[in-house]
């Protein structure tokens, strides 16, 4: 089983219900989008479960989609975005964790 492969099903077995959609580009990167609700239950435990040890955080950004890819957002599309970019050195995987503001017009997420 590929190093990706292994960590997604893991993932999907002990996070399935922390996170509600888990996407792969180019079969390199994963990639979690979690609820603000969630956001520091999932944290948590990727950075303190042996079985992640996702121990770096190697980026935050806030991402504004108001015309990404030059498409327009509907009125109802969450626009704000908090990205993470974590990385473990003990099993040399990393992940994207993408927490959406649920409201536009004070997008807050907690940390």
């Amino acid at each position: 089983m590929k190093k990706l492969e292994k960590l997604e099903s893991l993932l999907n077995e002990v996070l399935g219900g922390v996170f509600f959609n888990l996407y792969k580009f180019s079969d390199q990167e994963i990639t979690l989008e979690v609820k603000p609700d969630n956001l520091i239950q999932l944290m948590t435990k990727l950075a303190q479960s042996e079985e992640f040890s996702f121990e770096q955080c190697q980026d935050v950004c806030g991402v504004d989609y108001l015309t990404y890819k030059d498409q327009e957002l509907d009125s109802k599309a969450k626009r704000f975005a908090v990205v993470y970019h974590l990385l473990s050195l003990k099993h040399n995987w990393r992940v994207r964790v993408k927490c959406f503001a649920e409201n536009n017009d004070f997008p807050v997420v907690p940390s």
